[in-house]
């Protein structure tokens, strides 16, 4: 197994649903011609034996998590292996050929609608802000930061706040208890889907009002590069301002669980300084 191949297969399983976002699962087979366009494997054999083989040795060495889009249909005999779209999980296409119209989602992807940020969850004991880009369609559609069941936005926060309320004002609460707050750096955008890479025409939140309202702020810890570029491409940086930049919580991102906890275990010491 080439295991640098793991992260262009996320990226390119991504790409793959932000481009098809009606569909909910497809057979990792029916993906090698796309595995090939984006080059990662240089050609097709015995009917998808390429990827099958990566996603059977990830099996075998209990390391599936590193492509979180992976679902193993187990058999008796064998595993069917499918890569699924989190956010669109409730439709399954079942036919192994499908046609899209292109024209259809050129026209769908030129009259998207904004999508907007969330007011900011801050009080005036806040101390540390963490940023992401713009919240993603589950979380829009539950009004709620990081709704997304597979993004581990809340479980990175539980091992150094020590606990997770299970419900989501229960968790807010508990987050500006311990002076952290949680804000977007776009007010709106246009999107399809929710990758942040699929971001267009974006308008930035006044952070300059924001940080004079909340002097207290410290610490700007950014969910993602993608967050923190975002910042600067509208907003310089204040040398009083401690920057963080965190490997993104959304799953989609290949950093070990572990690694990211350890960047993650060190916010509740930094708000505390």
């Amino acid at each position: 197994m080439h295991k640098n191949n793991i992260p262009n297969i996320n990226k390119a399983v991504e790409a793959y649903f932000t481009k098809y976002p009606s569909l909910s699962k497809v057979a990792a087979k029916d993906l090698m011609p796309f595995f090939i366009k984006e080059g990662i494997f240089e050609k097709d054999h015995r009917n998808g034996l390429p990827i099958r083989e990566i996603l059977r040795e990830l099996d075998r060495k209990k390391q599936l998590h590193l492509i979180p889009s992976v679902l193993a249909e187990r058999k008796n005999v064998n595993t069917n292996w499918f890569f699924i779209n989190s956010e669109n999980p409730i439709q399954e296409i079942k036919k192994e050929n499908i046609k899209v119209d292109e024209s259809k989602t050129i026209l769908e992807e030129k009259h998207a609608k904004f999508k907007s940020s969330f007011p900011p969850l801050v009080n005036n004991k806040t101390k540390l802000l963490i940023l992401g880009s713009l919240p993603g369609d589950q979380s829009l559609a539950k009004n709620q930061y990081y709704a997304n069941p597979t993004n581990q936005f809340w479980k990175l926060l539980s091992f150094p706040l020590g606990s997770m309320p299970s419900s989501y004002s229960e968790r807010c609460e508990l987050l500006l208890k311990n002076g952290i707050g949680l804000w977007d750096v776009l007010k709106k955008a246009k999107r399809k889907g929710s990758l942040d890479s699929a971001i267009k025409e974006s308008e930035p939140n006044d952070f300059e009002a924001f940080l004079k309202e909340y002097p207290g702020i410290q610490v700007l810890c950014f969910n993602s590069k993608k967050a923190y570029n975002d910042f600067v491409k509208y907003n310089s940086l204040d040398e009083n301002y401690r920057i963080i930049i965190l490997p993104s919580s959304s799953s989609a991102r290949t950093v070990p669980f572990d690694e990211k906890r350890r960047e993650w275990d060190e916010l509740i010491n930094l708000q505390k300084n």
